[in-house]
């Protein structure tokens, strides 16, 4: 009971101090006024564009079909656009003149264990996506080989 009775007057005392009780009230509308003015254009949903990609795969074998099929995969879900290049070089010129954002070499001998992959911009949400979309295929690639 004297739990209550605490409570109580610590209530009382609490209501009686009135800059107190104007802070308790003020400060929190306060704080929600000036956040939400300052965040309101950062939780707006923006629409994510596709990041355009060369791919250039001279490997020929079950990993070289596994990607095609993975890249087919990858741009249904309308995450990346791909353009089939037939040379080294004209990859390498449609990211050096801007066209594309990223340019994916499989060599011939991928049994090596090297896809070569060039961007001019290793920073961004474009980036990020790319990075994450052949690091899932090198992660699956693993597991084929197993």
């Amino acid at each position: 009971m004297k739990i209550f009775t605490i409570a109580y007057y610590t209530c009382l005392r609490n209501l009686r101090d009135i800059s107190s009780s104007m802070y308790m009230v003020a400060y929190p509308i306060l704080l929600i006024l000036i956040l939400g003015n300052a965040l309101q254009n950062d939780f707006e949903v923006r629409q994510i564009d596709t990041v355009k990609v060369s791919v250039l795969n001279e490997e020929k074998t079950y990993l070289g079909e596994a990607f095609e099929q993975f890249i087919s995969t990858v741009e249904k879900e309308e995450l990346i656009s791909v353009d089939v290049v037939y040379s080294y070089d004209e990859g390498i010129n449609k990211i050096e003149s801007g066209d594309k954002f990223a340019f994916i070499h499989l060599p011939a001998q991928l049994e090596e264990g090297r896809i070569n992959t060039y961007s001019k911009h290793e920073q961004g949400l474009n980036y990020t996506i790319f990075t994450n979309i052949m690091n899932s295929f090198i992660k699956g690639a693993i597991q084929l080989m197993l």
